[in-house]
């Protein structure tokens, strides 16, 4: 296992702090932008747009097929199409459903046992949130994490593809993990196939609800009408959908409903087109065109001719001046050393004669594609199978559309570049073993060390195709976490990274993202360092369940190191503060903002140890914010007056860490410069209110220090709490 980076020498603790004058905590902007600087000397600084900027704005292409789930997250997104798109099937019936903490979902191939899953969890819930999805861990046990249950919680666990080794491993695990969720009320469903059934009763007794396939005409009627396309029942007769759908996987529906939306949204010219044919090209896929791509490339045997053909189906919905470069590089990366020169560029045919000669719309805003449905994909599908050979050269074809920027007018943009990677990737999954790609990753990925060039554009559509693949998708990720964990990863392929685990990788494995994230906060390079982190802050901020997650990794990785008798990462504690500030929490809403977590607690302590002065710099906000429009309610008869939960949890961490005095006397300079404040300003008649909920708030604070040390009993009188306990 490669080792954690070291912590970067620029990491010592800088001075100040977060939310004072003088700084501190290494405060990250949300919004981080910078150019490289790669050289010695000093670098000045008046344009803050950064690689990373520019790889989030590419837009994320649509695979050619959907993306694989994985184990991690269904967004709201899914469910609610889920909801919209549900059909119930044979034995999902409402006596069948009822069951309490654990309910096992049996069903055959093309049942729709994850949209049932979905369903069953999705009911009895006010509002539609994402459902987490395990198992927690595909690497390395416990894969069912009791400590990371949260109060009513929705748990998918999916085990219909697993393996029996996988299988066997994770359902020893379900007895206990379904009483951890009974303990905090969240409900659990196992979905498995028919044939498991058995293995997992003796493991694991439950519940369970056997359920049959649904109508699949009527699932597909459904998912068109999600996308605001009508279908009348003749069509779907017409299109004989019944016979190719009862032959196909159980997400085949929701494809082909995706492919007619998709080709009527980028040919808005051919909206009257006959719907059942649009069908039958989207049931047939590639094979529906097989005939009529093979003549083509028959007929158009000429380099030239093939060149501009394959370009158009990679680059399909983009620029013709882009296509044209690409084509040309096309042409001389093909063409052998003895073939003649070409004739001069204005005795050939133009451009865009060839595409259209090829079959290829140019539009007015001089984009082009295929008006046949998913027409490109059997054109790459059939030159890749076609011409084995020169798959070495496809790729050094792509490698150099990358390096080219000969022609700023012509060279492809950073979402060409994205889609013509995510194409490439495509066609090696489809064909050969996940590693093969992977062995081209590192081929850039040692580029990028060697030369500062990792085709970032590239890099980042192969990496999202890699993610989204059921095959690949897993020893990706396992590279990226390698990746990750080197503090000199060349600082392109940092930033590729980055954007990967924030828009990608966080939909499906939110806590894998945090993890390689997390690593990415010590890289040597303080300005990857620094987006990294202003990443994990930004996923945080808004996301409950991903500041959760976030919290989670990093109590952890505190506790492991104070138990080792290692010292902590500042990055982790600059992490923590970051994450606890409490406009953030604030923006996070309740139950969150109200009250932190078991984890957010120890971590909290393992921080304030290890940190004085942002421990009282800590203390200080979280006392003005419990003081800011605060009404203190009065103290029960013979007690003292309650804190806040969260200000509560600061004293309690500062008493477990060591750091009480710390904060008992950040308390009172809390009170007296309430007071300094107003008799400065000379508004003490206005400022009175406030002055005295912060002398109440710092009395309350520092009287609950002393009973937590016991140092006084809790009906103290509050003035003693105003003492120095010194």
């Amino acid at each position: 296992m490669t080792p954690e980076a070291p912590e970067p020498p620029w990491a010592a603790d800088p001075g100040g702090g977060i939310g004072t004058v003088s700084g501190g905590a290494r405060t990250v902007a949300a919004d981080l932008r910078g150019p490289v600087h790669s050289g010695d000397g000093d670098q000045y600084i008046n344009n803050y747009y950064t690689l990373t900027d520019a790889l989030k704005e590419i837009q994320a292409l649509t695979p050619h097929r959907p993306r694989a789930r994985a184990a991690g997250r269904v967004t709201t997104e899914e469910i609610e199409r889920v909801l919209a798109c549900f059909v119930p099937p044979p034995g999902f019936t409402a006596s069948a459903r009822t069951g309490g903490t654990a309910v096992v979902l049996s069903g055959g191939q093309g049942s729709g046992r994850r949209a049932a899953a979905i369903r069953l969890l999705q009911e009895g819930r006010r509002e539609t949130g994402p459902i987490r999805v395990l198992p927690d861990s595909d690497e390395e046990p416990p894969h069912l994490d009791e400590d990371s249950v949260e109060e009513g919680e929705p748990l998918l666990l999916d085990l219909s593809s697993a393996d029996s080794e996988r299988f066997a491993r994770v359902a020893a695990e379900l007895a206990s993990y379904r009483d951890r969720v009974a303990r905090c009320r969240g409900r659990l469903v196992v979905v498995v196939a028919t044939e498991q059934e058995a293995a997992l009763r003796e493991a694991f007794p439950a519940p369970v609800l056997r359920i049959g396939r649904p109508d699949p005409v009527e699932v597909l009627r459904r998912h068109l009408a999600y996308h605001r396309v009508e279908v009348a029942p003749d069509v779907l007769a017409a299109a004989d959908m019944r016979a190719r759908l009862e032959r196909s996987a159980a997400d085949e529906a929701a494809h082909i409903a995706d492919l007619v939306a998709r080709h009527r949204e980028q040919n808005p010219s051919a909206g009257g087109a006959d719907l059942a044919e649009l069908l039958r090209q989207a049931a047939g896929e590639d094979g529906h065109w097989a005939a009529k791509v093979g003549d083509s490339i028959e007929r158009n045997a000429g380099l030239r001719q093939r060149a501009v053909l394959l370009t158009a189906a990679m680059l399909h919905g983009y620029s013709t001046d882009a296509a044209f470069e690409a084509a040309e590089q096309l042409i001389a990366a093909a063409a052998p050393p003895e073939e003649p020169d070409q004739p001069p560029r204005l005795a050939r045919q133009g451009f865009i004669k060839q595409l259209q000669d090829l079959g290829v719309e140019v539009r007015r805003d001089r984009s082009f594609a295929f008006t046949g449905l998913n027409y490109d994909a059997a054109v790459r599908n059939r030159f890749w199978d076609e011409f084995p050979d020169q798959h070495a050269t496809f790729r050094r074809w792509v490698e150099e559309c990358s390096r080219s920027r000969r022609s700023p007018a012509t060279a492809l943009d950073s979402s060409a570049l994205a889609a013509l990677g995510q194409r490439f990737a495509e066609q090696v999954l489809r064909t050969r073993e996940p590693k093969q790609l992977l062995l081209v990753a590192e081929d850039w990925r040692a580029e990028a060390r060697r030369a500062g060039h990792c085709h970032s554009d590239l890099m980042l559509g192969v990496l999202e195709m890699m993610l989204g693949d059921e095959k690949a998708a897993f020893p990706a990720r396992v590279r990226l976490r390698e990746w990750s964990r080197d503090a000199d990863l060349a600082v392109p392929l940092a930033e590729v990274l980055i954007v990967v685990c924030e828009r990608t990788l966080a939909l499906t494995h939110p806590e894998q993202a945090v993890v390689r994230l997390r690593h990415l906060t010590r890289h040597r390079r303080p300005r990857v360092a620094e987006q990294a982190a202003a990443t994990l802050v930004g996923l945080a901020n808004g996301d409950a369940a991903m500041h959760r997650t976030l919290v989670h990794v990093l109590a952890n990785r505190m506790v492991d190191a104070r138990r080792n008798g290692a010292r902590l990462y500042a990055a982790d504690r600059d992490l923590l503060w970051r994450a606890t500030e409490p406009d953030l929490l604030h923006r996070l809403g309740p139950p969150i903002a109200a009250s932190p977590s078991r984890h957010e607690r120890a971590a909290l302590a393992e921080a304030m140890a290890d940190d004085p002065a942002e421990a009282r710099r800590h203390t200080e906000r979280w006392l003005a914010a419990s003081t800011h429009g605060r009404r203190a309610a009065p103290p029960p008869p013979g007690g003292d007056r309650p804190l806040p939960d969260r200000l509560e949890s600061v004293a309690v961490a500062a008493v477990a860490a060591g750091r009480w005095m710390e904060a008992y006397s950040t308390a009172l300079r809390f009170a007296e410069k309430a007071a300094e404040d107003a008799a400065e300003a000379k508004v003490t008649s206005e400022s009175g209110p406030p002055q005295e909920r912060r002398r109440e708030t710092a009395e309350t604070f520092t009287a609950r220090l002393r009973v937590l040390r016991g140092l006084a009993p809790r009906s103290r009188d509050r003035a003693d709490a105003r003492k120095d306990p010194r």
